[in-house]
């Protein structure tokens, strides 16, 4: 995966037992540069690739930004260990008030003796047990993150009658997004209008701060009336492209589809 100035890597090398991966980092770890590892390193997290060596050979600099960053996948159950860490890199890592990352760092400049180090850290936690190492990331069964965006969709709300309808996000998954203040301009959604179990068409999600809209389609799988009879719906997204994909996880898992992210996956 390339940023504008800034590359991440999977090196190639000793095979651990264990699945350690190890990747490399070439660049400086500050201002969008920090998006795309934060992007790679939650993927990974989710697909339970938890354990993680970092290279930072190539890395000069790094922001308080990416520190958080790495924190936070400490926090949710990543387990992370760095090596080829420069001084001033150390320095930036422990003006950080939280010091937990100082620790994650090993004294070693090989890849091979820093997989050797790490898998007798692992020995020792398992000490002779089974350790789900993925069992003890802090994620939930269905992501979500709250944000309000424009949508609209075509739906046959009869044999007769297509409609183009508008709402407005609540919260989005991965997988689906949930909406409220459903609406059609032609005055065709009724409250005795059921969408529930009906497929919708050119599902479009707006998202005007950065100027693109996402194109994909779904499905209706739960109705309900709020405050003042506004139709909110459930939607399952089916038969996104990998592009859809990518930008929702970006969302989920970064909780802001920010310009600099965007920007390298539409190529």
């Amino acid at each position: 995966m390339v940023a504008t100035n800034f590359e991440i890597n999977n090196l190639p090398g000793k095979r651990s037992c264990f699945n350690i991966e190890v990747i490399s980092l070439r660049g400086d770890m500050t201002g969008s540069n920090d998006w795309p590892l934060k992007h790679e390193l939650f993927s990974r997290l989710y697909e339970d690739r938890c354990l993680q060596l970092i290279d930072f050979a190539n890395v000069s600099r790094i922001d308080r930004h990416a520190v958080d960053i790495l924190h936070n996948l400490l926090d949710r159950g990543m387990k992370l260990r760095l090596f080829n860490v420069s001084p001033a890199i150390k320095r930036t890592i422990g003006s950080n008030r939280n010091k937990c990352l100082s620790a994650k760092i090993l004294d070693v400049s090989s890849q091979d003796e820093a997989v050797l180090m790490f898998e007798e850290e692992i020995k020792k936690l398992l000490n002779g047990n089974d350790l789900p190492f993925a069992d003890c990331t802090k994620k939930r069964p269905f992501p979500r993150v709250e944000i309000s965006l424009p949508v609209e969709f075509k739906c046959d709300i009869s044999h007769e009658s297509q409609v183009c309808c508008h709402a407005t996000t609540e919260n989005i998954s991965k997988n689906g997004m949930y909406v409220s203040q459903v609406h059609a301009q032609n005055g065709l959604i009724r409250k005795n209008t059921h969408i529930k179990g009906k497929d919708l068409y050119n599902l479009r999600l707006n998202l005007p701060h950065v100027g693109i809209t996402l194109e994909t389609d779904g499905v209706c799988v739960r109705e309900q009336r709020g405050k003042n009879d506004d139709l909110c719906m459930a939607i399952k997204l089916k038969n996104m492209s990998e592009y859809c994909e990518k930008v929702l996880t970006g969302i989920i898992y970064d909780n802001t589809p920010l310009p600099n992210y965007l920007s390298y996956l539409e190529h």
